[in-house]
C-alpha cells in the first residue's frame, strides 16, 4: 500500500475534516511520504494531550496511526510547547524544539533546545 495524495490537513494524518480542534503546522514528510511529523496545539489529536500546548506528532499515512512524539523516554508529556523540526528519511527519527524542562534529565533552562525522538525505540535525547 502506498500513501495517497494530500489535499487537506485531515488527509495529512488520516483524520476527518474538522476532526482536530487546532491547526496542524510545521509539517515534514519522510522520503516517500509514508510518515509525516507536525506540531499542533490541538487537544484532540491523541487522547493523552489535554494541555493545549503545541505538541509534536508522527503520523503513519499507511496505517493511519498518529502518535505523540514530544514526550520523554518515560512517556511524560512535555511541560512546555514543542515545535516540529523534521524527520529522518525512514520516519523513525523526529527532531523537535522545545523549552520543556522534563524531556530529558537536567534540562531546566528556559531556552529552545533541540531534541531527537526515536519513535520506533521510544527514547528521547537532547542534542543541542
Amino acid at each position: 500500500q502506498t500513501p495517497t495524495s494530500v489535499t487537506s490537513s485531515a488527509d495529512l494524518v488520516g483524520g476527518t475534516p474538522g476532526g482536530y480542534n487546532g491547526a496542524l503546522v510545521e509539517t515534514a514528510f519522510s522520503m516517500g511520504g509514508r510518515f509525516v511529523t507536525f506540531a499542533a496545539p490541538a487537544t484532540s489529536v491523541v487522547p493523552a494531550v489535554q494541555s493545549g500546548l503545541s505538541s509534536v506528532y508522527r503520523a503513519d499515512r499507511m496505517t493511519r496511526a498518529v502518535e505523540l512524539v514530544s514526550v520523554s523516554t518515560t512517556g511524560a508529556l512535555a511541560d512546555a510547547s514543542c515545535f516540529a523540526g523534521g524527520t529522518s528519511v525512514d520516519g523513525a527519527w523526529v527532531a523537535l524544539l522545545s523549552e520543556a524542562t522534563n524531556l530529558v534529565p537536567n534540562a531546566a533552562q528556559a531556552v529552545h533546545d533541540t531534541y531527537v525522538r526515536c519513535a520506533d525505540q521510544e527514547w528521547t535525547a537532547r542534542i543541542g
